[in-house]
């Protein structure tokens, strides 16, 4: 569906452009992060990114107290901001209301969270729609310099000055033993990141 797109931006000389998708189970939802939904539409990015903070905090207690350490992703805790990426990927993957929203690089992943059903009766007999986000290949940003110009690990992620989409790496190793990641490599994960 989305190949013509891509190529229309590829013969105008727009090159280096990566689709990521999302799938919504009802026509007419608004991509809008967990934070920003009601009652905290109203938020400021920076009062969001304090709260996203406080609540990355209780997640970490919770989850730490409940399960024990051992859950969690902690392959980057050594890098600078390390801890604070791996720790709020798996708190929006643990139902956390973060800043961040879920795109997929896979559209069957989008498709499948589409059409999921639903126990809301409005949702289930709804239309679904899709979102292509195509976006500029410097602004997809990973741990390593095979598709990127920055390490996510080099950056605040309470302090962003622009849009990324976060592409984590997943370690395969024991995988099944680190919940949160263990979802995110499921989802195919990749989050959009809005500056404060």
């Amino acid at each position: 569906i989305f190949i013509p797109y891509r190529k229309k931006l590829l013969e105008s000389g727009l090159f280096g452009f990566m689709p990521h998708y999302r799938g919504e189970q009802k026509l007419g939802w608004d991509i809008v992060s967990g934070i920003f939904r009601p009652p905290n539409e109203n938020l400021t990015t920076e009062n969001a990114k304090n709260l996203e903070k406080l609540g990355i905090l209780e997640f970490e207690n919770k989850i730490s107290n409940y399960f024990g350490e051992s859950v969690f992703r902690n392959i980057f805790y050594n890098e600078k901001f390390g801890k604070n990426w791996d720790l709020l990927f798996q708190a929006q993957h643990g139902g956390v209301k973060t800043t961040l929203t879920d795109w997929t690089g896979f559209i069957k992943t989008a498709l499948y969270f589409a059409t999921e059903k639903s126990n809301i009766e409005p949702v289930e007999n709804s239309d679904a729609q899709i979102w292509c986000l195509m976006i500029p290949d410097q602004f997809v940003i990973s741990d390593d310099q095979i598709f990127t110009k920055k390490s996510i690990y080099n950056l605040d992620p309470y302090n962003i000055n622009q849009v990324y989409i976060i592409n984590p790496p997943i370690y395969l190793d024991n995988l099944n033993k680190r919940i949160f990641e263990n979802r995110m490599y499921k989802q195919g994960g990749r989050f959009l990141v809005l500056p404060r």
